[in-house]
């Protein structure tokens, strides 16, 4: 029997709870499609929570407190109360929203279903962060049609992180060894 919202590819082409974008559906409009630049446009709206001193930015514990935003929508408007300008305009570090791994693999997702393209998020261990050890982490899958495959990004491995760490696999199309899903994990 077909469910309600056909193919599994279909439903993750639906925005949920957590990915409904809201009332700001109307400024996702300007986003870009293909997926290096929406990936890009992604890291220029967060920083890292463990990576902002990195960066060179302080965080207060109020900006720290920004990682307990959870659905699309919260986020959203913070990023628009911190620079209201267009979401595919980069921010700069100290206006960007402060958050983890799971909300740059949520904003990546949120923003792919936005545009029909079936989006997830997975929750896993990444073995990039630190030598030897699996590292609790978020990344995003999406289906590409063309390749009829789908592909791992870790959205949050922007250019410093992935010189600091020496990342030699490519973030937008992840092989399998350096991520681990939780059930194959488990």
């Amino acid at each position: 029997m077909t469910p309600a919202w056909g193919s599994p590819r279909e439903f993750y082409a639906l925005s949920g709870p957590i990915t409904e974008a809201g009332d700001f559906a109307p400024a996702l409009g300007g986003l870009p499609r293909d997926n290096e630049s929406l990936v890009e446009g992604v890291q220029g709206l967060l920083v890292h929570v463990f990576w902002a001193e990195r960066y060179g930015l302080s965080l207060s514990e109020d900006r720290k407190a920004e990682i307990h935003l959870r659905p699309l929508s919260a986020k959203l408007q913070r990023i628009l109360d911190l620079d209201p300008r267009a979401l595919h305009e980069p921010r700069p570090i100290e206006r960007r929203l402060v958050g983890t791994c799971r909300g740059f693999s949520l904003l990546l997702c949120g923003f792919l279903r936005h545009q029909g393209r079936p989006a997830r998020t997975r929750c896993g261990f990444a073995t990039y962060f630190v030598p030897g050890h699996y590292e609790d982490h978020w990344i995003c899958e999406w289906w590409d049609a063309a390749a009829r495959r789908w592909l791992r990004t870790d959205a949050q491995l922007d250019g410093f992180p992935r010189r600091t760490l020496a990342i030699t696999f490519d973030p937008l199309d992840m092989p399998e060894e350096p991520f681990w899903v939780g059930g194959k994990a488990w």
